[in-house]
């Protein structure tokens, strides 16, 4: 068992951060989840990256770079919408919010940057590694043992990793960055349009 064994990372579609309701809705069903640390996707600040990289040709590792400060970004803004959360930027920080019965929201530029240099599996720095696979990536590193994808759809009938990535759901690092992993988490998927709490 590890410190964050007992833990759920959630992994938010940047996407969510469009919908008027998410604050509401992320905050109801949180309720139901024992010790959650929060991951958040980039959504449109990583598009914008995106088309920085096409105009200026900025290069795999200058843009990967820049998407995780996207997503450094976005994590602020979580913390802005969600009541009872606070940022963390390493291990230490996020037990001592979960202690304090916060919830950790995960800054992955300097847990990236911490935990990379001494990592077994190397996350690969180019646009087909997104927030998706970052988030499994910390989950294998911190031994936290269930991962929860939390997205705008429903997850296609067919569980396949492979299948999901063609469908653009998932980045398409995700299934190989699965197969090199030393550990693997449990992965869930909900949709937190059309979830019902009841």
């Amino acid at each position: 068992m590890t410190e964050f064994s007992e833990s759920t990372l959630i992994k938010i579609g940047g996407s969510l951060l469009e919908w008027l309701e998410f604050p509401v809705r992320l905050s109801q069903f949180l309720d139901g989840i024992p010790s959650p640390i929060l991951i958040v996707g980039g959504g449109k600040t990583t598009d914008v990256v995106r088309r920085w990289d096409e105009l200026y040709q900025l290069g795999e590792e200058a843009s990967h770079r820049l998407a995780i400060a996207s997503l450094d970004l976005t994590a602020r803004l979580l913390f802005q919408l969600l009541p009872n959360s606070q940022l963390c930027d390493s291990s230490i920080s996020c037990l001592n919010l979960l202690n304090y019965k916060k919830i950790p929201i995960i800054l992955p530029g300097q847990w990236i940057a911490t935990l990379e240099p001494d990592s077994t599996t190397r996350l690969p720095h180019h646009w087909q590694t997104t927030s998706d696979s970052i988030a499994l990536w910390l989950s294998a590193e911190l031994g936290i043992s269930r991962l929860m994808l939390l997205k705008s759809v429903d997850l296609p009938e067919i569980w396949d990793w492979n299948e999901i990535a063609e469908l653009e759901l998932i980045d398409a690092e995700f299934p190989r960055l699965l197969k090199r992993l030393n550990f693997n988490p449990s992965i869930s998927w909900e949709n937190l349009r059309s979830y019902d709490q009841s």
